[in-house]
């Protein structure tokens, strides 16, 4: 048996959902934009779930996992760097609901291949 395609109108939606989303939060003042724009990243984790399309990397870091909302530095997200000099991350702390997304600035190493010992 073949593998089912993905529908690609749901990727299509997704795109427009997430364009449409960031858009409103640029051109739409005080809460009824962060709220919209909201609602629109909540629709688009139920199409993206109910499609089984996987967003992506980046698609992901903007939105919140709490409210759904979309996270944009200055309007609707504020943004710190934390943590000792080895391991720095970004602390992004949604205005809506306040839950914490932390990320790595660093990708994390691979560790190197051990040669065994010869005697």
């Amino acid at each position: 048996m073949g593998a089912r395609k993905k529908n690609p109108e749901s990727a299509v939606r997704l795109n427009f959902l997430n364009q449409a989303a960031s858009c409103v939060l640029e051109k739409v003042p005080g809460g009824v934009g962060k709220v919209l724009a909201a609602m629109m990243g909540h629709h688009m984790v139920m199409v993206g779930r109910k499609s089984q399309i996987r967003l992506g990397k980046e698609i992901k870091r903007r939105i919140c996992k709490g409210c759904h909302g979309v996270l944009v530095v200055g309007k609707s997200a504020g943004v710190r760097i934390m943590g000792p000099a080895k391991e720095k991350m970004i602390r992004v702390c949604c205005d809506i609901c306040s839950t914490e997304k932390r990320f790595l600035l660093e990708e994390k190493k691979e560790p190197k291949e051990r040669k065994p010992n010869s005697k």
